[in-house]
C-alpha cells in the first residue's frame, strides 16, 4: 500500500502515485469493512434504521465535497456513488 514514508522503500511503495493494485486494495478494505459492519447492524434490524444511515452518508459526503471545493456536478456524482456503494453493501450484508 501507498505510505507517507516513501524514502528508501522498494517496489511500488517508493512512488508518489499509487498503482491500480494499491487503489483496488484500499477499495477492497473499505468494502470489506462496510459489509462487515452492515452485517453486524442487520443482525438487529429492529434497532437500526438504514434510511437514517443513508441520510447521514449523504450529508457527510456533501460536507466533505464542500470542504474539497468540488463543483456541483462532482458533488452530486460523489453523493450518488456513495449511496450506491452503501446500497450494494447492504444487499451483500443481507445475503441477497
Amino acid at each position: 500500500m501507498l505510505t507517507v514514508e516513501r524514502d528508501n522503500k522498494r517496489g511500488g511503495e517508493c512512488f508518489a502515485v499509487p498503482t491500480i493494485g494499491e487503489i483496488e486494495g484500499k477499495l477492497l478494505v473499505y468494502e470489506t469493512i462496510t459489509v462487515a459492519c452492515l452485517q453486524e447492524i442487520l443482525k438487529h434490524p429492529d434497532t437500526h434504521d438504514l434510511s437514517a444511515f443513508r441520510e447521514t452518508i449523504a450529508r457527510k459526503i456533501s460536507s466533505g465535497c464542500k470542504n474539497l471545493k468540488l463543483c456541483c456536478d462532482d458533488m452530486s456524482a460523489t453523493r450518488e456513488y456513495a449511496l450506491q456503494v452503501f446500497d450494494e453493501a447492504t444487499r451483500q450484508a443481507a445475503g441477497k
